[in-house]
């Protein structure tokens, strides 16, 4: 779970994210009901770069996928540049907003989590 420090000093950023991805779902739904969106982010420290990938879950139990629109990206990229050094450096960032709009925001501290070969299969 993310610490109460990192939330602090991320929050216009997750704030704008949460907002981006809720409507990226609303609109790729395509009138169908949705429950929730998820974006999962991976950082690499090696290059600076990020992948990440959105899916939709459907209130009928399905998944679904939709693009994160250019504002998404250009917060990511402010988010893997306001990331601590350290050992308080996070490398993973899951952000799941429901239809209502409640989220939920969970770091992974674990460095090889970019490394993740199955990471789009999901």
């Amino acid at each position: 779970m993310a610490k109460a420090e990192d939330l602090s000093r991320l929050g216009a950023h997750l704030r704008t994210l949460a907002e981006v991805v809720h409507t990226a779902a609303r609109v790729g739904a395509g009138g169908r009901s949705w429950a929730a969106v998820v974006l999962d982010t991976r950082f690499s420290d090696a290059d600076g770069s990020f992948i990440d990938k959105v899916r939709v879950e459907r209130t009928d139990g399905s998944i679904g996928s939709v693009s994160l629109p250019a504002e998404g990206v250009l917060e990511l990229i402010g988010l893997g540049q306001s990331r601590p050094t350290g050992p308080d450096r996070w490398h993973g960032l899951v952000l799941r907003v429901t239809a209502e709009g409640t989220c939920e925001v969970r770091l992974n501290y674990e460095p090889a989590c970019e490394d993740n070969g199955g990471f789009f299969e999901s």
